[in-house]
């Protein structure tokens, strides 16, 4: 995934993404949002950071009817 590996996660619209019982960060990178609910509609962008730099993900559009 990258040399020196980087921590991954993940901004919901401006905010930090914090992990909790329906959110979490696998392992890939990928974030796995369980039993999606309206409030979790939005912008989400994932953050690979490490020594060399930051890499920001493509704008992620989650619609939820």
């Amino acid at each position: 995934m990258g040399n020196p590996k980087p921590s991954v996660s993940w901004i919901k619209g401006d905010s930090a993404l914090r992990e909790n019982s329906r959110t979490a960060v696998l392992e890939s990178g990928s974030l796995r949002i369980h039993n999606v609910q309206k409030e979790d509609a939005g912008h989400y962008r994932c953050v690979a950071k490490n020594s060399l730099g930051t890499a920001y993900s493509k704008l992620v559009k989650l619609e939820v009817e």
